[in-house]
């Protein structure tokens, strides 16, 4: 298994032992033969799952409102932060290069138990182990974390919820956090001013504006048993048993799957997908405020925003989001798509070939930061020959690959 990363790299976060942003794809040495399982990207952060277990990271802390501040400072001027980035010794003081460069343990204080899975939302991280109790760490100060506290928790700190259910699926938006447990209900914590999640509540009871909330909160779809669900930055869908998906929560670019018109969905509400008789839905995903979903058919459907290139396919006119759209990909006659990925404007699918098809992203390459106008296959561009792509982490900044 070997690890290649490109894109902006002020914070480190593409694991080279330096800070030295990259064009092309190169591999990150200390991550090869070393199993790694799944891969994660974030603002200025990455991380790695390995197969026994451990959790790796790397780039910067988690921390938004610096990496905010100095993602703005790069866009102003790049020329200028590269430089003081170089040369200034106040550089890793005002965040230009204080970042971790190469991979580091992150779960310590849990190093017995393996971690099946891990989800990253604004600058907090939350990873689920095998017998789904779930863990915390990083930012909190809306609740994200759902512990009950509204403040940083350095350590990973063990979840509480009120049901003796077993986590199977974790969702990280941007400040809020979604639990779905094995008996079709989800746990919400965290910031729901764009009614990101709902509390459940008898039919006589009015809905309660509320800001954010510390503490886990019920949330369900009367009868129907939720089976999966995904969080954008500010909105979230469900897929329930019988085959339909629900969202609420932030509606401005369409991402709920409703006229942009109403810009916040305050109850799970349906989408529209116009499947065919005997089809179904087999993965949901979701970015900063576009979706993908997949189908039995092979069949890839997009709604939401359309600034930044999500769909991959510029448009005559300036639209700014879109309905229910099947996306065509440029695939051969005998691929089919097997996992689909959304993270901030970019899109991705792997496919049964062991190739990665990606396209989207906001247009900052006068700072380095990777954009792909049309769909695009990675391995040509990785320039390797008899190698399969197993995982691509989607950064704000930066993109991360995993081969065999």
């Amino acid at each position: 298994m070997k690890v290649f990363a490109k894109g902006l790299n002020f914070m480190g976060q593409l694991g080279q032992g330096n800070f030295k942003s990259l064009e092309q794809f190169a591999l990150v040495p200390d991550l090869q033969n070393v199993g790694v399982k799944q891969l994660e990207a974030n603002m200025t952060q990455s991380f790695a799952l390995l197969q026994d277990g451990q959790l790796l990271h790397w780039g910067w802390q988690l921390d938004t409102m610096t990496e905010n501040r100095t993602l703005s400072f790069y866009k102003r001027n790049p020329t200028l932060c590269q430089l003081w980035q170089k040369y200034s010794p106040l550089g890793t003081m005002l965040s230009m290069r204080g970042g971790i460069v190469q991979p580091v343990l992150l779960n310590k204080p849990i190093m017995d138990a393996p971690i099946k899975s891990f989800a990253v939302g604004g600058s907090f991280i939350i990873i689920q182990m095998n017998d789904g109790v779930c863990y915390g760490m990083g930012e909190n100060y809306k609740g994200q974390l759902g512990n009950g506290e509204l403040k940083y928790q350095f350590q990973f700190k063990q979840l509480q919820l009120p049901t003796k259910d077993k986590v199977i699926q974790v969702a990280c938006g941007y400040q809020h956090s979604l639990l779905l447990t094995e008996g079709g209900v989800v746990y919400g914590s965290g910031k729901k001013n764009h009614y990101q999640f709902t509390e459940t509540r008898r039919n006589d009871q009015e809905q309660i504006y509320v800001e954010f909330t510390q503490h886990r909160q019920l949330m369900d779809i009367g009868n129907q048993k939720i089976q999966r669900i995904s969080s954008g930055a500010h909105h979230t869908l469900l897929q329930v048993s019988d085959n339909r998906i629900y969202a609420c929560g932030q509606n401005m670019y369409g991402q709920c799957g409703m006229n942009n018109e109403i810009d916040r969905i305050k109850e799970p509400t349906e989408v529209f997908l116009d499947l065919q008789p005997d089809e179904s839905i087999q993965q949901i995903v979701s970015g900063q405020a576009h979706n993908l979903v997949l189908t039995s058919n092979n069949r890839l459907i997009f709604f939401g925003c359309l600034l930044h290139n999500q769909m991959g396919v510029k448009s005559k006119f300036d639209f700014e989001f879109s309905g229910q759209t099947e996306i065509n990909l440029p695939l051969d006659a005998d691929e089919k798509i097997v996992k689909i990925y959304a993270k901030f404007d970019r899109s991705a699918v792997l496919t049964s070939k062991g190739d990665c098809i990606i396209w989207g992203g906001e247009d900052l390459r006068y700072m380095d930061v990777p954009y792909y106008e049309t769909y695009t296959r990675l391995i040509p561009e990785l320039g390797l020959e008899n190698i399969k792509i197993k995982d691509i982490a989607l950064g704000f900044s930066h993109i991360m690959v995993l081969t065999d």
